[in-house]
């Protein structure tokens, strides 16, 4: 059996105790693989949890690894959550593997190491927050799937939900799919793109499972992260944004 050794804390700290041990047989909600898990509370930190998982046929990334143990232990959690009404958070941060460590970050190296393809920079956006609190939900939303990688999907297509109602509020359209129309046709994005962000989403929204590759992952904060960008300049001054003739975002 591999030994994948994780460590997390509990957010906020000292306002929940937690099942102290859980030992159980484990298998991920994909199929991916199957194994067993141990969590265990510090006994001298009550906000630190490890979690020891054994599998003998896993072969995917750390990365995914992590998000299939992080629903697991989030249900622990949320199993003394439901009991006393609270909403404590728990997020694994490291991962000792064989002679290796692994960091999790909150949110994307990749874009980390692309500011220069924002188009807007911090205090642009805040003063731009001011025009439309539409705006205000989407960034909500994108920091969310930044923060919560086991639900990326679902949080990505409600960031461009969002925008989506924004044109709703500014036009008056119920019409659903004109809505969406417009969407496309002011932000100029094919129609492929927010098809594929919402493939990743929909059977989430409706309380389903889906998984998703590391690689399909940072593709859907990358083509929500462009969608936001051209957002954020149309929310800010609509004639400046379309003067900029941004051509049309497809699928890569």
């Amino acid at each position: 059996m591999d030994k994948y050794t994780f460590t997390g804390h509990l957010y906020p700290p000292n306002q929940l105790d937690v099942v102290s041990e859980v030992r159980t047989d484990f298998s991920s909600p994909d199929g991916n693989f199957e194994g067993k898990v141990n969590f265990q509370v510090n006994p001298h930190d009550k906000n630190e949890i490890v979690v020891i998982v054994e599998a003998s046929n896993y072969e995917g990334s750390i990365g995914n690894l992590k998000n299939s143990i992080q629903v697991f232990v989030n249900g622990i959690i949320d199993a003394s959550n439901y009991y006393n009404g609270m909403g404590v958070e728990a997020r694994l941060y490291h991962c000792t593997h064989r002679e290796s460590n692994y960091e999790f970050i909150t949110g994307s190296l990749d874009l980390k190491g692309a500011v220069n393809d924002r188009v807007m920079s911090p205090g642009g956006v805040i003063k731009a927050l001011h025009k439309s609190e539409y705006l205000l939900y989407a960034l909500s939303n994108f920091r969310k799937a930044l923060k919560y990688s086991e639900d990326k999907g679902f949080f990505c297509y409600r960031c461009v939900e969002t925008m989506k109602q924004y044109f709703a509020h500014i036009t008056g359209l119920e019409n659903e799919s004109r809505v969406w129309e417009t969407l496309r046709l002011e932000l100029k994005i094919d129609r492929t793109v927010l098809d594929y962000i919402k493939g990743f989403a929909d059977g989430i929204r409706h309380g389903d499972i889906r998984s998703y590759s590391d690689f399909e992952g940072q593709e859907l904060l990358e083509y929500t992260v462009k969608i936001l960008d051209r957002f954020i300049l149309y929310t800010d001054n609509k004639d400046s944004f379309l003067s900029k003739e941004f051509a049309e975002l497809t699928l890569s």
